[in-house]
């Protein structure tokens, strides 16, 4: 049996072009190289490629998500409400954030559950997540605009 603190995340895309290991080494299949890249902040627990492959999320043992372009070369950020808490940090408690899987839901979310929290749900489509901000605004955007 593998702790979380080992490591055991590991994605391969939907094309069959790429693996990520928990090492954070990036596999180029068609290329036949193996590139060493920093994913997390910590030793990656999880990662997970999204449907179509221009997605990469990637946890680490700290409770972090990462996301990646799907050639894992361009980061995209990492998640609200996944970084570890600085008052926690400060005492040195342990994170109860750490993420055991990855999933991408086929309408562009991203789920992550973990041991002592519920499963979140991370909303990744960008048209909805533009369309709630600007409702929010009270912008009254036209649909077409927003899409540009």
């Amino acid at each position: 049996m593998t702790s979380a603190s080992e490591g055991l995340g590991r994605a391969l895309r939907s094309d069959g072009a790429a693996v990520v290991t928990q090492e954070g080494l990036v596999a180029d299949l068609r290329a036949g190289r193996m590139e060493s890249r920093v994913l997390g902040e910590d030793l990656i627990t999880t990662a997970a490629f999204n449907p179509d492959g221009s997605r990469l999320a990637v946890g680490d043992v700290l409770g972090r998500v990462t996301l990646w372009d799907g050639t894992a070369r361009t980061r995209l950020g990492v998640l609200d409400g996944t970084t570890s808490d600085p008052t926690t940090e400060a005492t040195g408690a342990v994170t109860a954030l750490a993420f055991h899987a990855l999933a991408f839901g086929s309408d562009g979310s991203l789920h992550a559950p973990g041991t002592h929290v519920p499963v979140q749900r991370y909303d990744l489509n960008p048209l909805r997540l533009i369309t709630e901000v600007c409702e929010r605004a009270g912008s009254g955007l036209s649909e077409s605009v927003r899409k540009t």
